[in-house]
């Protein structure tokens, strides 16, 4: 019955303040991951020409 309560009025446990600071960490995590992937998938292109220029 308590759980029920709280769906239908929940509590806030952070303020929209906090919940906007939380989105812009994590916007600014999601730009790293993106820059690291991307980092990563070209070093496999530059490992794989590499590899097939030295093998010709």
């Amino acid at each position: 019955m308590e759980a029920e309560a709280n769906l239908v009025n929940p509590r806030r446990a952070s303020s929209l303040d906090d919940d906007f600071v939380n989105l812009v960490h994590d916007e600014d995590i999601e730009r790293e991951l993106a820059r690291l992937k991307a980092g990563k998938s070209g070093k496999k292109a530059s490992a794989t020409e590499e590899s097939n220029t030295g093998a010709a």
